[in-house]
């Protein structure tokens, strides 16, 4: 089979050769293909986050603001005989910017996650791209937040001094770092009130779910010592997603540091899944995990342990268990570090033939920290109990990433080279070669840009090679001005079937596919109590080119360029941000669309409308009160049994504590 492909490279150099020279370099990234779900999932958590760090980041500056009226002149020089109280007054809102130091914090990494699960979808459709533009703003708007709390509250730490923080009112250090003995009780208690309902009128039998939403929360972390923690948390929540569900989370923990280089933790969860109209879905999950982490200023070593039992109740059949075992090294290597590690992952099921291993080290260098770096990563899974298991398969991915930054921006670029091999499935195996660039600028406009460029190669004549290109481009002016968004994916296969084979229409390719998205908008930026205003329009398409369909069947339809399942698309999208207080801020979005299949006998329609009201309400620095309503609804003119209608309407109250005895 090598011998094959290594032809088959030679004979398409033509078409490789901007991209072979990649395989001198390798990358990887064995995240799995993602869904829409997943996507979704994680822009409404980051959205949540973003919201959370909005409000703080308001409450951080309307305190100085209040400190430098009190404890500056008028032309904004501190008064030497009132630092001390000044300090006073910074200690007294340092809980206060922790908090949004902390949020920021993980709204920054649930971003990093959206961007590495968006990476693995390798043709992202519109709804992706929806997604991600979506993302992009809210990041720009938290480095915004970001740029804004560190600006001021660095300035008047500065002018007049490091906090005095009364001890009551500290934040939970992490482990090892309390300054002061005796126990600490802090966190967050919470409720969710509200209704949802998911309708579908037309269909047969009508669909018609509604359910009131309840909800409780509570989390936090005992602090016994000045090395140990104890977080702990409780969660449930009913709510309809399609059908009515239960949510329930359970769980407590451990964190001890050892001495200041050592750290170990272990933790217990529980978290259960109660399908109120089909019980036999229902399961539960019960998670050990452990784990040590060596940390010194030259070397990094960890090691984690987590074992998952997932029980469905009568339905024992699809129970099963998973233990994954993690250790990985990072260290420094002249200039650079270098990361290397090993994930082993084993599940057993209830179904023998179900149970799979899989094997993946890794290995990363930095050629300067933050910097350039070589990524080499191997995955093999394996299925003990099938014998000659098509599913079995090695790959090994690997590339280079270069890495560039200034004050105007940052950009990274790359090729990276991909083998997939199912030792049991040969048809199946391919090379795929790729480049990717990304990159953002800074200034008076703020754009970002990504380009990923493949070539997909099997090593079977029964399939298809094909290149595929993935282009986004979002600018956007600082404060007001014109932006856009752009998406555009394009699919073309560089092979066609054998014409001579009479059995050629058994196995013909998929169409060449273009699909392309564009969201024009003028923005409006603080005016008065007007904190954002956004509308235009957008439009875009998904087209598709059959060039070895119009033999296959005797009748008049051109599928190339007049496909049935052309698809242009074209609608208006706004969005309002209004601070009706300095402590309350409302938000709307509404975006209508229509898609249009043109070619289809009978065209058809299909209508979405998406709407977003959302209201932050700060009482003080430690209680908050978040609304939220939102609408899905389709609507086709032929086949209206698909329409449908979801409403969700929530009201949050959360409340941080902090106890010391």
């Amino acid at each position: 089979m090598l011998c094959y492909v290594a032809r088959r490279v030679f004979c398409r150099g033509a078409l490789v050769c901007g991209v072979f020279f990649i395989s001198m370099v390798l990358s990887v990234d064995t995240v799995q293909a993602a869904g829409v779900k997943d996507l979704q999932n994680l822009q409404l958590q980051i959205s949540k986050t973003v919201n959370r760090s909005r409000g703080l980041a308001r409450a951080v500056l309307t305190r100085l603001r209040e400190i430098d009226t009190a404890y500056r002149t008028g032309d904004g020089r501190p008064l030497p005989s009132q630092a001390a109280a000044a300090r006073q007054a910074l200690g007294r809102i340092q809980t206060l910017h922790e908090s949004f130091v902390t949020t920021a914090g993980r709204a920054d990494f649930l971003i990093s996650e959206f961007g590495k699960t968006y990476k693995s979808i390798h043709a992202p459709g519109s709804r992706e791209n929806e997604l991600r533009s979506a993302v992009d703003r809210l990041g720009a708007d938290l480095q915004k937040y970001k740029q804004y709390v560190d600006q001021f509250f660095g300035r008047a730490q500065r002018d007049f001094g490091t906090p005095a923080v009364p001890a009551v009112t500290d934040m939970p250090p992490r482990a090892g770092v309390r300054p002061t003995p005796g126990l600490r009780i802090t966190g967050e208690f919470g409720g969710v009130a509200g209704t949802s309902s998911y309708k579908q009128p037309n269909a047969d039998p009508v669909v018609d779910r509604s359910s009131s939403n309840i909800g409780l929360r509570v989390a936090g972390v005992l602090a016994p010592s000045a090395r140990t923690q104890f977080p702990f948390q409780l969660s449930h929540e009913n709510k309809i997603e399609q059908k009515k569900i239960g949510l329930t989370r359970l769980g407590a923990g451990v964190r001890h540091a050892a001495n200041e280089n050592l750290d170990l933790t272990a933790n217990l969860d529980y978290s259960g899944y109660a399908d109120k109209d089909d019980k036999i879905l229902s399961f539960g999950d019960v998670i050990l995990a452990a784990g040590t982490a060596y940390h010194t200023d030259r070397l990094r070593l960890n090691l984690n342990l987590r074992r998952l039992s997932r029980s469905y109740g009568d339905n024992k059949s699809a129970n099963y268990a998973t233990l994954q075992l993690q250790p990985d090294v990072v260290m420094r290597a002249g200039g650079g570090t270098i990361a290397a590690g090993l994930k082993l992952f084993n599940k057993n099921n209830e179904i023998e033939a179900l149970d799979h291993k899989e094997f993946s080290p890794f290995f990363r260098w930095e050629f300067v920290p933050g910097g350039s770096a070589l990524n080499v990563q191997y995955q093999q899974i394996t299925h003990p109990n099938v014998d000659d298991s098509p599913q079995d398969n090695n790959r090994l991915k690997a590339g280079l990433l270069v890495r560039k930054s200034g004050p105007a921006g940052k950009r990274s670029y790359g090729p990276d080279v991909a083998m997939y091999s199912y030792p049991h499935a040969e048809e199946n195996d391919y090379l795929e070669f790729g480049f990717a660039y990304d990159g953002q600028t800074f200034g008076e406009k703020t754009s970002l840009s990504s380009l990923r460029l493949a070539y997909r190669m099997y090593s079977d004549t029964m399939q298809f090679d094909f290149a595929q290109a993935t282009f986004r481009r979002n600018k956007r002016a600082a404060g007001s001005g014109f932006g856009w968004e752009m998406n555009l994916a394009a699919r073309y296969y560089t092979e066609s079937s054998d014409q001579d084979d009479p059995l050629r229409f058994s196995n013909v390719h998929e169409p060449h596919t273009l699909d392309y998205y564009h969201r024009l908008g003028w923005t409006i930026a603080r005016t008065g109590v007007l904190q954002e205003m956004t509308f235009g329009p957008l439009f875009g398409g998904k087209f598709y080119m059959d060039t070895e369909r119009n033999d296959a069947f005797e009748n008049d339809v051109n599928y190339i360029w007049a496909n049935p399942r052309n698809t242009v698309l074209g609608g208006v999208h706004a969005l309002v941000r209004v601070l009706a207080t300095p402590a309350f801020q409302i938000g709307a979005q509404l975006q209508w669309r229509t898609d249009f299949l043109y070619n289809a006998d009978p065209t058809r329609r299909l209508t979405t409308t998406d709407f977003e009201l959302t209201g932050d309400y700060q009482v003080n620095p430690r209680l908050f009160l978040d609304f939220n309503a939102k609408l899905h609804a389709t609507r086709a003119d032929i086949e209206s049994e698909t329409d449908l209608e979801k409403s969700a309407i929530t009201a949050h109250i959360r409340y941080l504590f902090d106890v010391v005895r």
